[in-house]
């Protein structure tokens, strides 16, 4: 952009360095415990790589900038694209910074996804923090984040090895995230990569609502009773959901429909089936 500003006397022309639409960045899977490739800038999402030049992680110890730390590596990954949205010289040396990680999941693809394609990804910022809140915390942020937390983890299981898993979902995301957002996501859809992780999701908070699964409180502890293998055996409906269980095996439901059931006992005591809307329950605290 160019401004001119015209006096009595002279003509100025101030050249205006435009702020980057895009970060010129790659990604890198680096094995867990090497460290961060020496010669450049670095950027680690969601793992914590030893010698890398920028942290975007909430783990435990993380070397995270105060005003980049959030809950999730992913919102820490969405506040630096915010930043480097305003222009200015703030995290400019890291525009072009590689980024990696050693583990593959939810947060660290999301937030791998958002340092790479950093206004594609404001653009869906509040579906990201949905699909990493439920990834990490087990939180049902949102259906939609539901749905992207077991796509991708369905994703993981189908590629083997890190390196791999990260090429396949990162270059699956944009479409993904597009259908998420058109809410054209059918559950139903037999090739969809949500459809097991969603499925087991709404039957253990079916579970949970209609009395098969129950939560109670005893004190400071809560009390999760599901029907055991051999109740289950000897019913003709049994729990929706997985497969049958051996003796030992438990808890079955999975994580998001805990955490959706839980918070009314927590701060009510109040018995199931547990209202709506979703609870969070997370602050932007270090460890």
């Amino acid at each position: 952009m160019r401004v001119r500003l015209r006096s009595a006397c002279c003509l100025i022309v101030l050249a205006a360095k435009a702020r980057p639409t895009a970060a010129l960045r790659h990604f890198r899977c680096v094995p867990y415990g090497e460290r961060a490739p020496a010669g450049g800038a670095t950027i680690t999402c969601d793992g914590r790589v030893p010698g890398a030049t920028l942290e975007l992680t909430h783990w435990t110890d993380n070397e995270t900038p105060d005003d980049l730390y959030a809950d999730t590596s992913t919102e820490c990954a969405l506040r630096l694209a915010r930043i480097r949205r305003v222009g200015g010289t703030a995290y400019a040396d890291h525009d072009d910074a590689l980024v990696i990680n050693n583990h593959f999941d939810t947060d660290g693809v999301l937030s791998a996804y958002a340092c790479l394609h950093p206004e594609a990804a404001l653009r869906h910022a509040s579906l990201l923090a949905d699909g990493a809140a439920a990834g990490d915390f087990g939180e049902w942020s949102s259906d939609a984040g539901v749905r992207l937390d077991a796509a991708i983890e369905a994703i993981g299981g189908a590629h083997g090895g890190d390196p791999a898993a990260y090429d396949a979902a990162l270059a699956a995301l944009p479409a993904l995230l597009a259908s998420l957002e058109a809410d054209s996501a059918d559950a139903a859809d037999e090739e969809a990569p949500w459809r097991d992780g969603w499925g087991a999701a709404l039957a253990g908070w079916q579970a949970l609502a209609s009395g098969d699964a129950s939560l109670s409180r005893a004190g400071a502890i809560a009390v999760l009773r599901e029907p055991s293998p051999k109740e289950e055996a000897e019913s003709s409906e049994p729990l929706p959901g997985a497969g049958k269980r051996s003796p030992g095996e438990c808890p079955r439901l999975p994580a998001v429909a805990l955490r959706r059931g839980l918070p009314p006992l927590l701060l009510d005591n109040i018995p199931g089936p547990f209202p709506d809307p979703f609870c969070r329950w997370r602050s932007s605290t270090r460890s």
